[in-house]
């Protein structure tokens, strides 16, 4: 299926999941500008259903999509039948998905009561219009990434109310009410019995299979697990009355259960764990007893394991997970930056700095001078007295620079200083400007038209009308494949191919605006820096592989290697970030005044009133990521 072009529109590019009678692809419809991103779900046999049936549901769940017009519900966009197979065309939700999340551990309490605030209000509008979902659980909630709030999808289960009298017994084990795996009289309590399931494991990261119960009454019993984990009595008692094992004693509706959650106080960040929490897994308590423990971690955490309770699959990083770096043993550690001053000069006050293979720096003056990261000055540029500099760019391999002046912009060869060409002003009111992989393609922007220029022939070789695009330019540069990356404000990034004369890739996941983006080492992903946080593509299929926690946002400047990134930020500091699971591994407090790190992210200068000093940057632990 994947590559498959539906009806002639829709690229499948890969499978999202499957339940009992579907299956639901990530798509991209050709047919639209900027190939917008869908979700294709197909209808698939099942060995309980006749085709009728199949059919039926096929029908039930487009009816109530089209039915649920509302901004946490996914949009029905269309319904297909293709060579005797049915699937529906859905609005796709940029986001995580709880169960993700859950796994993480990235949620805190006060995060959770917002979500939760956010289900019930959906389940308030839903249950207006008489429908229930029947399939309420933490895979069915996304945590959308653009504006942080809850939406509720898969309503492959749900059911009409007003005219489905009799439906096939649907649902999730754990998560659906007594009544609902008896065949019992459903209502919309029985919604609220799995929201409240829900949120008590998004709370205790208790699966609802290992929840105490009483086994006389069948009632479960929370008090204990949930104050275990510092909820609030109130809450508890909440969840207490959401989960009651007969539908009477629970509430009545979502409303009644909004107006107890606002009546909460917010809860404030729970108190650090202390160092005796850690080793409760019996197979842990085992291996950290002592150095043999460490070593046979060692041993093993190159591997694929499975431990009961530990949900990770790789036993390294779920010790890393759960221990806190103090404790860890010397030979875990992950890697930690240090930064050593190397040499500090005296330069005046610099304008700007612009890192790569070599330093570039700009004074006061416009005096231009390229250094060695050893901090030994290479070269200084010809200075032009009453000539402002408005903008000074590296290309992707660092071997070119590119001035921007009032009238003019120039090429300069790096690191030995020579002048390779200079082209009149192509546009007025300039802001941008940005040079191919080897100096021969220069591209400037005046915010709404892009020119693209020959710079060996000096000519104008295309122009693109980017006002579509929104209305301004927010960046342009240069891949090392000479593709051109354009940052428009509706936070999205376009790549243009000059050589096909046309816009061939648009990404869209950021939140805010887009600030850079550059190819990994292997050309395999595209990282692209947005304002709101770091998130990495594969670029060919446009999807996203990782996305990075909001620490990464603002990001000025990345260095990318096999394993590590290292990122700097628009406030100065530094972080150290895996580049594979997307983890945080280390950050340094930021420098103040003008910085800039190399291509390889080894070395670092600061420029700080008229001092300009040279760091060099290691990894500690390098090779434990």
């Amino acid at each position: 299926m994947l590559g498959k072009l539906l009806n002639e529109r829709y690229l499948v590019l890969k499978e999202l999941g499957s339940g009992g009678f579907s299956t639901t692809y990530l798509c991209r419809d050709s047919s639209l500008p900027d190939d917008p991103i869908c979700v294709v779900k197909f209808m698939s046999q099942h060995p309980d259903l006749s085709d009728a049936e199949v059919e039926r549901l096929y029908l039930r769940e487009a009816e109530i999509l089209y039915k649920l017009k509302h901004p946490q519900i996914p949009t029905l966009l269309t319904r297909r039948i293709e060579n005797e197979q049915r699937y529906l065309v859905i609005e796709y939700i940029e986001g995580d998905d709880l169960a993700q999340l859950l796994t993480q551990k990235q949620l805190s309490q006060r995060q959770i009561l917002s979500l939760l605030e956010g289900l019930f209000e959906v389940l308030k509008f839903i249950h207006s219009r008489q429908i229930l979902h029947r399939d309420i659980k933490p895979s069915n909630l996304i945590w959308r990434h653009r504006d942080r709030k809850l939406v509720l999808i898969d309503f492959g289960s749900a059911i009409d109310l007003t005219r489905d009298h009799q439906a096939q017994r649907f649902g999730t084990h754990g998560y659906m009410p007594p009544e609902q795996q008896d065949d019992g009289n459903l209502t919309f309590r029985s919604d609220l019995y799995a929201a409240g399931i829900t949120a008590i494991e998004l709370l205790t990261g208790v699966p609802p299979g290992q929840l105490p119960r009483n086994p006389e009454t069948g009632e479960f019993v929370l008090e204990p697990l949930l104050k275990q984990h510092r909820v609030p009595a109130r809450l508890i008692e909440i969840l207490t009355k959401l989960t009651r094992f007969q539908a009477k004693h629970r509430y009545a509706n979502a409303n009644q259960v909004l107006n107890d959650l606002k009546k909460l106080s917010r809860p404030q960040p729970a108190k650090p764990k202390s160092s005796n929490w850690i080793i409760q897994h019996p197979v842990l308590k085992l291996l950290f007893a002592g150095t043999l423990g460490a070593t046979t971690l060692l041993a093993m955490g190159n591997g694929q394991v499975s431990l009961p309770g530990v949900p990770l699959q790789n036993l390294r990083e779920a010790i890393l997970e759960l221990m806190p770096r103090q404790l860890l043993p010397a030979a875990l550690q992950p890697p930690q930056l240090s930064v050593q001053p190397v040499r500090s000069v005296q330069t005046g006050l610099l304008e700007q700095v612009v890192g790569g293979n070599e330093l570039i720096t700009r004074d006061i003056e416009d005096q231009v001078t390229i250094w060695n990261w050893d901090g030994t000055k290479l070269i200084q540029l010809p200075a032009r007295p009453r000539q402002d500099i408005q903008h000074m760019v590296l290309s992707p391999n660092g071997n070119r620079l590119a001035l921007l002046y009032n009238q003019e912009i120039q090429v300069w060869s790096v690191p030995d200083g020579e002048l390779k060409r200079t082209l009149p002003l192509p546009m007025r009111s300039m802001q941008v400007i940005a040079l191919g992989i080897n100096g021969a393609r220069l591209a400037t922007t005046d915010g709404q038209r892009i020119q693209i220029w020959d710079l060996r022939k000096s000519q104008l070789v295309q122009e693109i009308d980017a006002r579509a695009w929104g209305d301004r330019i927010t960046f342009l540069s240069y891949l090392p494949n000479n593709l051109l990356a354009c940052g428009s404000p509706d936070h999205r990034l376009h790549l243009w191919d000059a050589g096909l004369g046309r816009r061939t890739q648009t990404f869209a996941g950021h939140q805010a605006s887009v600030t850079q983006a550059q190819l990994s080492p292997n050309y395999q992903q595209l990282y692209t820096l947005g304002q709101d946080r770091l998130l990495t593509w594969n670029w060919q299929k446009r999807s996203i592989e990782q996305v990075f926690p909001l620490q990464s946002g603002a990001m000025i400047q990345l260095a990318a290697s096999a394993n590590f990134l290292v990122g700097l930020h628009s406030e100065g500091r530094l972080s150290l970030w895996n580049s594979n699971s997307g983890r945080l591994l280390d950050a340094h407090a930021p420098y103040s005044g003008l910085v800039a790190i190399n291509g390889m992210g080894t070395s670092l200068a600061q420029s700080q009133n008229d001092q300009l000093t040279f760091y060099s940057i290691n990894f500690t632990n390098y090779g434990n990521p």
